[in-house]
């Protein structure tokens, strides 16, 4: 008897079924031609130029209402200090009270700043808050200031100046305020009210669309009239008709003039 065959003694690698060896080596995918220069934007003109003005607006309007909260809480402060000497010296101590409301405006008027930003009183006109929130904002920054006094050792014969600023700030504030909203909304209804020439008007949607109100009125028209003839029986008079044309004849031989140039 012969001997039989080790297992060492096979080879390493399986063979090919014939199917598979006689298939043909699929064909490489060719390589598509980048161009050299990155043709995409980043952004577009018109949306850059947006987004700058959305911008512009966004900081006049904070800028605008930190300049009134300043004013505002000054105006307070000097007012509760005159007051305090009118009442207790009978005297109208001007400058004392502006050199007194100068060195104690900085924080006070940081801390209102913290506090109206978390209170969403310096965002959009319709997201911003009333009265309500402003004057819950003006407690918190009394009690913050009271507690930061007495941990710093401040002594005060009395605790007006703090609730005393308090009434006039939320008078004042709650004024400047409402006054602000009310400016701006007249600017508003003001700037929607104007209307724009035709001219102005047909230069920006030529800039923006590439043609003028007309052509794209004409451009949609005419795409209805190919969908009505494609998906329904109707003739080109009764589809004219259908769309509100008078002059058919005009427009049949503008569709004609329109199909055969396309």
């Amino acid at each position: 008897m012969g001997a039989e065959p080790r297992l060492a003694d096979a080879p390493s690698h399986t063979q090919d079924p014939p199917q598979r060896a006689a298939r043909k080596p699929a064909a490489a995918t060719p390589a598509i031609p980048l161009p050299l220069v990155d043709v995409r934007r980043k952004k577009p003109p018109q949306l850059s130029f947006l987004l700058r003005m959305e911008t512009l607006r966004r900081a006049s309007r904070v800028i605008s209402l930190l300049v009134l909260d300043f004013v505002a809480l000054y105006s307070s402060i000097f007012t509760a200090l005159m007051v305090k000497a009118v009442l207790r010296d009978g005297d109208w101590a001007w400058h004392a009270s502006g050199v007194e409301a100068r060195d104690t405006i900085a924080f006070a008027y940081l801390v209102m700043v913290l506090l109206f930003a978390r209170g969403d009183l310096y965002a959009e006109r319709a997201q911003r808050p009333g009265l309500p929130r402003i004057v819950t904002s003006l407690i918190q920054v009394m009690l913050v200031a009271l507690v930061f006094a007495v941990v710093n050792g401040e002594q005060y014969s009395s605790y007006y100046i703090f609730y005393g600023t308090l009434a006039f700030a939320i008078v004042t504030i709650g004024c400047t305020r409402n006054l602000y909203e009310r400016a701006t909304g007249v600017l508003l209804d003001t700037r929607c009210a104007d209307p724009l020439s035709r001219r102005v008007l047909e230069g920006r949607f030529r800039k923006l669309f590439g043609r003028t109100p007309h052509d794209e009125i004409a451009r949609v028209r005419f795409e209805r009239v190919r969908r009505l003839l494609r998906e329904t029986s109707l003739p080109l008079a009764d589809v004219a008709q259908h769309l509100w044309i008078d002059v058919q004849c005009v427009w049949i031989h503008r569709c004609h003039r329109t199909a055969a140039a396309t």
